[in-house]
């Protein structure tokens, strides 16, 4: 299979102009393509004439943008599959059954290569436009989302199925936008590779979290991170590992499907954008003095629309389909205390440190040589044991650190795992919540807090996150009371 070296290079544009004839059984008009394989000669004739007909209108000296705009368009397509206009961006069909990306400029570039000499085809300000009047004609909303769970390679489309993984042929009607630059050894092995993760998880639920790993490169690799609302977080020392294996997970995509676009910025329209087109974001350190901000964060890994903008064009709203891999040295900072928030992340914790002198700078290099193909392939069959879970794990290192990330941006969390203060009470003995509000606050004097919560955002989140420990308001007759906890005498 040949692949474009970046789909926004103009080159790329000239490299796929397609011939505008329609297979057979196509429905035209229609960017995804045939739906059924159904002929309907009638309207693939009527569709051919149309097509002529544009044609012979964009000769014309004066031929009008919406004119010109057509022809772009049957220039572009391919059978029966159109371009098509999404998150921002042209998508035009490919040989190589593809789906490739083209910037507004771009297009602007093609148009005006396409017209030359003509009338209302001249000026920087007619490409721009007839490049906005294409995005029009062939604008389709949400044309990735429902795309199935898999990935491209040489070997064909690796779709994930309820028995597993099959590789069938590619089609341009898989949606598909990018390849992979190896196919999966399932008999190679990855010794280097091992020794990484060997020596990464020592000493710290190893098989645990080594199994977590493949998990989420796996579901990283197959788009299933985003549907399942799951994003990972490698925490640890420096010279831990975690750099190297960020590396690696970078290198098994193209670079034109990774990103690196930190969730400070989510809540940024341009930033945002630069999300959209993409299947891996890496964020190699996030910065440990700006909180994670809560919406954006719940928007964009909650598949949510996210509003975003290209620099000078048009807003537009995306789903992100993106696997979310992030690295840092201490917890986030976050003021969302929901456990939304928190049942989002998978946790890896990196505890050991490899010497100075034992460091190897060409280890990454080493392994992508040499051992890619059987990486891919742990990867696959992580991805499967997600797929039959319905889920990707959790490990002891991921609930300590979980338990103690809860802990350092919830005082009311904390409050509430004193033991010296609280004692959790499975048999429900009610409290008032104004004594338990009371206890709260004489709690907080004394552990030095300057700012308690106030009465009723203390309320609010003893609902919202005493769950986690038991803890619940309910009503009792007319009156509210606390229950799953007993309040421990204090002077």
């Amino acid at each position: 299979m040949t692949l474009p070296s970046d789909a926004n290079d103009l080159a790329a544009l000239r490299g796929l102009r397609a011939v505008a004839d329609l297979v057979d059984g196509a429905k035209p008009l229609d960017p995804a393509g045939p739906a059924d394989g159904a002929a309907d000669a009638n309207v693939v004739g009527i569709e051919v004439a149309r097509r002529a007909h544009r044609q012979a209108a964009a000769e014309a000296p004066d031929a009008s943008h919406h004119v010109l705009g057509h022809a772009w368009c049957d220039a572009q397509s391919l059978g029966a599959f159109r371009p098509a206009y999404t998150n921002g961006s042209f998508y035009v069909p490919g040989a190589d059954s593809l789906w490739h990306r083209l910037s507004h400029e771009a297009v602007q570039v093609g148009v005006a290569e396409s017209f030359p000499g003509r009338k209302l085809c001249r000026k920087n300000s007619d490409f721009k436009q007839i490049a906005d009047h294409i995005a029009a004609l062939c604008e389709v909303e949400g044309f990735f989302d429902d795309t199935p769970p898999g990935v491209v390679s040489a070997a064909g489309f690796h779709v994930m199925t309820p028995e597993g993984i099959q590789t069938v042929p590619l089609a341009l009607s898989h949606r598909q936008t990018f390849a992979l630059p190896y196919c999966p050894d399932f008999e190679g092995e990855a010794p280097l590779m091992s020794a990484v993760l060997a020596a990464a998880f020592e000493g710290d639920d190893p098989a645990g979290q080594v199994d977590l790993w493949w998990q989420t490169v796996g579901a990283a690799i197959f788009g299933m991170m985003p549907r399942l609302q799951v994003v990972l977080l490698m925490l640890g020392r420096e010279r831990s590992g975690k750099s190297l294996l960020q590396r690696i997970l970078e290198r098994i995509f193209p670079e034109s499907a990774v990103g690196a676009i930190s969730p400070a910025s989510w809540g940024h329209e341009y930033h945002a954008a630069g999300l959209a087109d993409k299947r891996l974001n890496v964020v190699g350190e996030l910065a440990d003095d700006a909180p994670i901000p809560a919406a954006a964060f719940k928007n964009v890994t909650g598949q949510n629309l996210v509003a975003a903008r290209h620099p000078t064009h048009r807003p537009f709203s995306f789903r992100c389909n993106a696997a979310h891999v992030f690295a840092s040295n201490v917890l986030p900072p976050t003021t969302d205390r929901s456990e939304a928030f928190y049942r989002r992340w998978r946790v890896l914790r990196f505890a050991n440190t490899v010497p100075a002198d034992r460091v190897d700078p060409d280890l990454c290099e080493k392994i992508v040589a040499a051992e890619m193909p059987a990486i891919l392939a742990e990867a696959f069959r992580g991805a499967e044991r997600v797929a039959r879970a319905g889920s990707i794990r959790t490990t002891q290192a991921h609930a300590a650190v979980l338990e103690r990330w809860r802990l350092s941006a919830n005082p009311l969390q904390q409050f509430l795992a004193d033991d010296e203060w609280v004692e959790l009470d499975p048999e429900e003995r009610t409290h008032t919540p104004a004594s338990v509000y009371e206890a709260y606050r004489r709690w907080a004097a004394s552990t030095g807090f300057r700012n308690p919560f106030g009465r009723n955002h203390f309320l609010e989140l003893l609902e919202a996150t005493g769950a986690t420990r038991g803890i619940a308001i309910k009503r009792v007759g007319t009156r509210h009371v606390v229950v799953g906890l007993r309040l421990l005498a204090r002077p």
